[in-house]
Order: structure tokens, then sequence, then C-alpha cells
């Protein structure tokens, strides 16, 4: 079984899947040890595809990290061999000091859509000066994070988490009429969407509709890639839309207002444009003229 000092914690990423890791605390190091990650939760998948519409299918990228591993063996939760041992077995695993640690702190779970579902998340600055986000799927982890991470941080380490939350029990402050992970396996989703996550969804909405109205008549279905220009191009996003079944018939200059709506829409998902990796939008038009739209990150 595993040690006491360790837990459970999930690498957030925006552009590429998360990495689940099992954390060890041995002595003076903090090891990160790419685990077997949970399989997904059905219950969780369908309320996050039925509340968000365009934008599950990236909630649900973002928060599973289900694609195939490659680069080395992942650790299984009843693994016994110490955390020394194991540090060489995946490309992803790593090691750091607590000095290397700043700027930390465990929080409750806050907006769903932020991160995907989770009971609570560590921030902390690593040596490379770049935030890592760690997602706990369980209270229970989160207690076991703080309980961990407390003798070898010590003051460094912010918990801003109320006791609580450590135990299945909605953060203080929200209730039942808010949105709140009430159990592991339940996904409870009330009220509206928070502010960003509806600008998100605006922002999106307003781009398929100026696409719908671009394509001619005829066009049952299309799909927009979008991607960074490369250097010395006159405009930041190059563009091809295409009939998906007539894919010669292909729109390069969707014009300023399409071109506008993307760069807000990139604006909002990439913090530069460097590390936008592109989307590709595919819509089929449905019997009654309305169109469906799938919104997927190049990956």
């Amino acid at each position: 079984m595993p040690q006491a000092d360790s837990f459970k914690a999930t690498a957030f990423y925006v552009w590429k899947p998360n990495r689940p890791y099992r954390v060890y605390v041995r002595g003076d190091r903090i090891y990160f040890i790419r685990r077997v990650p949970s399989p997904p939760n059905a219950k969780v998948a369908t309320a996050i595809a039925a509340q968000f519409g365009l934008v599950g299918g990236l909630a649900m990228a973002a928060a599973g990290g289900l694609r195939a591993e490659k680069g080395g063996n992942l650790v299984a939760d009843d693994d016994p061999q110490p955390a020394e041992s194991l540090l060489s077995q995946h490309q992803d695993n790593f090691v750091l000091s607590p000095s290397e640690v700043r700027q930390a702190r465990i929080e409750a779970r806050g907006k769903l859509m932020s991160y995907g579902p989770h009971a609570g998340r560590w921030h902390f600055t690593g040596k490379d000066q770049d935030e890592m986000v760690l997602l706990f799927e369980e209270p229970t982890e989160m207690a076991a994070a703080v309980a961990a991470l407390t003798p070898v941080l010590g003051s460094a380490l912010q918990v801003l988490a109320p006791p609580e939350s450590m135990i299945g029990k909605p953060p203080r402050g929200e209730t039942k009429g808010s949105a709140y992970t009430a159990a592991p396996d339940e996904l409870v989703i009330h009220g509206a969407l928070p502010a960003e996550q509806a600008e998100l969804v605006g922002l999106m909405k307003e781009l398929t509709a100026l696409l719908a109205d671009l394509v001619p008549a005829h066009w049952q279905s299309l799909r927009c890639e979008i991607r960074g220009a490369a250097p010395g191009q006159d405009r930041t996003l190059v563009y091809r839309i295409a009939d998906a079944v007539r894919p010669a018939e292909a729109i390069t200059e969707p014009g300023n207002q399409i071109h506008l709506a993307a760069s807000r829409l990139v604006r909002k998902l990439s913090p530069s444009l460097r590390s936008f990796p592109g989307l590709d939008i595919t819509m089929t038009r449905q019997e009654d003229g309305t169109w469906y739209n799938n919104v997927r990150l190049v990956t």
C-alpha cells in the first residue's frame, strides 16, 4: 500500500494532457512520480458535456490526460518500491528540494471549468520559475498532502483550504445552491457558469455563428483550422475553412469579423500566441438548420 507520506495529485496543463503523479515526501526531497491515471468518470463527463456544450470537450481534454503514455513506466497505487528507485522509470518524473518549492499554497476547489473537476489544488513555483498546479481528485488526498508537506515546507506552505473541504463537504461559503463537487464520483452542478467561463463560451459561440453565416448554403458540414501564422506573415493567425465533403472548396481569407472573433478566443485560451497550438472546429448542419459544433485543441 502507498506510504503515509505520499499522496496522489494531477499536474494541470492547458495545451497538453494532464499528468497524474504520486508525490512522495522523503526526508529533504519531494519526488514526483508518474502514476497510472484514475479511470475516467462517466458521470462527470456527461454532466460537463450537457452543461457546458462547446467547452465540454476542452474541459475534459484538460482534465483527463488519458492519451497513451510514452517514455517510461507508470507506478501503480500499490507499488511498494521506494521513490528513489522509481525516479528513473519515466521521463516526466522529477525531484525537488524544499528550497526549490516557492509561493506554495493549497486551496479548496474553485471554479469548476477553470481546472476541471477536482477537490482542491496545490499551486507552487518550481526551480524553472513556472507555476505548477496539481489537482487533488479527492478531499482525503488534499488532507494527505497537507500532512506530508507541512513538515518539510513549514511556513512556506499556505493552507487556504478550510478543514471541512478535506472531508468531502462543500467549502466554507458554498451551499447546495452553488456548483461544487459533492463526492469523488458525483458531479453536482447548479446555477449559471462563472463569469470567466461564460465569456469563453460566448467567444466560441460568436466564432461558430460567424462561420455558419460565412459558408455556402449547400455545405452540410465544415472544418475550420486555425493556426498561428509564421513569422513575417501579415496576420497573426491563418485559416483553412473547407467543406468536410468537398475539401477542395476551401476558404483561407474569412474576413475581418471572423479574424477578430478568433483572435479574441485565442487570447482567452492562450497566454501567448507562441504557445497557441491551434484549433480545429468541426461543424455539422442539423435537420432543423442549426449546427452541431465540436471544438478541439491541436495536440
